[in-house]
């Protein structure tokens, strides 16, 4: 993948080194040192890895989410044929790797004298078909010891019923430090990252069986009226907040529902189907933004990132608009 006319840069998370081909131009080697340490110096975020590569232990006390990377941390401009140790191991192909990561060991029928080499080229390759194999299974909110799957239907493949969740009505609130306030229908789904709510949802649940030859019984049963109560605490709400939210919930609970607390970016699917695929992330908050909350974000433009697994699900999730919350592997919505 290394080009002699190309630059690449590789963010390892505690070591980001600039790798410049020999037929580089100059220009571009300038701009590429320039772009790398702008990245460098915005820090780094592995809040949603399960891995920090700064640290491998998870009981470590270096965080997931910093502003600057640690001093220890390696920073390098390399060129090619003059690439440190370092820099090739982190590729299994590289020419001539050998010689470069060796480990001494001990047979147990040998002496301690006679060591054996032994190489990373000498790893063997892991079995792929249990990850093939392994089946990833759908999302499932308990309610009430009821099944509600992604909020629409749910099968239960032992008992060989069929339960089908409809939704008669969902009300909500916007909550403050020191109050709550009903919000109009046309706010409904449009969530602030600063801010915190309660969404009441009235449901009910009908399920039917399966005849002997497996197609669907023509008995159905269908439940009494459920409620469930969902206080949504925003990304950047405050702890205050955050328990206002939860004693809310209390006060405004009448219809005796199960209390379930929806953190942003992690929100079930059942939550995420009460919106059909509208529900929208502000960033700041919903009745005034201050200054410090605003930096950076008085731009017309305005770019969202586009989240959920399932058309019905989908969320725009309001990012700052800068080149680096630019993903691969996703799509974004840009606004003026």
């Amino acid at each position: 993948m290394l080009k002699p006319a190309m630059i690449y840069v590789f963010d390892f998370g505690a070591e980001m080194y600039i790798w410049c081909g020999k037929l580089a131009p100059s220009d571009l080697r300038k701009s590429a040192v320039s772009l790398a340490k702008e990245l460098w110096d915005q820090g780094y975020n592995y809040s949603e890895c399960d891995i920090n590569p700064f640290s491998a232990s998870f009981d470590s006390t270096i965080k997931s989410k910093d502003t600057t990377r640690p001093s220890w941390a390696i920073f390098l401009k390399t060129s090619q044929h003059r690439e440190p140790v370092l820099f090739k191991e982190k590729f299994f192909d590289w020419p001539n790797i050998h010689p470069l990561i060796v480990q001494k060991t001990y047979n147990e029928n040998s002496s301690k004298n006679a060591a054996v080499t032994t190489s990373i080229s000498d790893l063997k390759p892991c079995d792929y078909r249990p990850m093939l194999e392994n089946e990833v299974e759908e999302p499932d909110t308990i309610l009430e010891n009821s099944h509600i799957g992604r909020g629409l239907e749910y099968h239960d493949e032992a008992e060989r019923r069929h339960f089908r969740i409809s939704t008669i009505s969902h009300k909500h609130w916007h909550i403050s430090e020191y109050g709550y306030k009903v919000l109009p229908e046309e706010s409904w789904g449009q969530f602030h990252s600063c801010d915190t709510y309660v969404v009441r949802w009235q449901y009910m649940i009908s399920n039917t069986g399966r005849t002997l030859k497996g197609d669907a019984s023509r008995h159905s049963f269908v439940g009494r009226k459920r409620w469930a109560y969902f206080f949504w605490q925003g990304e950047h709400s405050t702890i205050t907040e955050k328990g206002a939210s939860a004693l809310m919930t209390i006060e405004l609970d009448d219809g005796k529902g199960p209390h379930v607390r929806v953190i942003s970016g992690k929100e079930p699917p059942c939550f995420l189907n009460l919106f059909h695929g509208q529900m929208i992330v502000y960033y700041g908050r919903r009745d005034e933004i201050s200054e410090k909350e605003t930096e950076n974000y008085d731009e017309p433009w305005k770019a969202f990132i586009l989240r959920g697994d399932m058309k019905t699900e989908a969320v725009l999730n309001e990012v700052k608009l800068s080149k680096g919350s630019l993903r691969s592997q996703t799509s974004f919505a840009f606004v003026n």
